[in-house]
């Protein structure tokens, strides 16, 4: 307990919009030496996208993550998808119910912007880890947490906006001239 404790006492904080203080290869290092190699492939394991590869233990913060994922992930999917039928070929099964990942996707499909959709549901992310790390304090599950939100807020360092609307006006070019050689 107390090499975790001062382990995530060293730890930089993590706030959103503002930029990453270190990368998940560089909060992986740091973590390294402090971990067992049972705990340092579990680490490595955790991912922002749910995966059947390694087999969390429901109760530990990846497997809750996994869990909530899942849910967020087939919302998002019923969402996109509207009244075709065939979203449901790409729904995961669910272990779990959370009431805050409905109002979350509405409220995110209800922007007309795709990055501030994304946002809205990185907000609903984010809270489902604010509240998960609650529950764990200076221990390997809280560095788990840690590197959930890491993953997220290098996601969204990534985002240029300028860049983002360069790839819209080709998009945009592209439709339109596919539309006028129709014409």
């Amino acid at each position: 307990m107390a090499d975790f404790y001062y382990l995530m006492s060293s730890l930089p904080m993590l706030k959103p919009n503002h930029p990453v203080p270190m990368s998940t290869e560089r909060f992986m290092e740091v973590c390294g030496s402090h971990l067992t190699d049972k705990q340092t492939t579990e680490l490595e394991a955790v991912s922002s996208v749910p995966s059947d590869a390694y087999a969390f233990d429901q109760d530990s913060a990846p497997g809750a993550w996994n869990i909530f994922e899942t849910c967020l992930r087939n919302r998002i999917i019923t969402a996109r998808a509207g009244k075709n039928s065939e979203a449901s070929r790409y729904m995961r099964s669910e272990k779990d119910f959370f009431s805050m990942i409905d109002r979350g996707v509405q409220e995110a499909f209800s922007r007309e912007n795709p990055l501030e959709r994304e946002k809205r549901l990185d907000a609903v992310r984010l809270q489902f880890l604010d509240d998960l790390e609650g529950k764990y304090r200076f221990d390997f599950n809280a560095l788990c947490v840690y590197k959930l939100k890491l993953m997220i807020f290098e996601k969204e360092n990534r985002w240029d906006h300028q860049h983002g609307l360069s790839n819209f006006d080709a998009v945009i070019t592209a439709a339109a001239t596919v539309n006028s050689d129709k014409n």
